[in-house]
């Protein structure tokens, strides 16, 4: 029995089951990133720097 569950039998040690099964996070970060940048930043600054209805 493998000790992981994800991976295939027939993929255990070798180099392209390891790519492979590092490619989604590498993607999803690559997405994430920018659009963290876009959009969540701006918006947090935005609302730490906006006045008070007050002044």
């Amino acid at each position: 029995m493998d000790a992981s569950i994800d991976v295939p039998p027939s993929c255990q040690g070798t180099a392209t089951c390891h790519r492979l099964n590092s490619t989604a996070p590498m993607v999803g970060g690559m997405v994430t990133a920018p659009l963290l940048s876009m959009f969540v930043i701006p918006a947090a600054y935005w609302l730490m720097r906006r006045q008070p209805k007050g002044r």
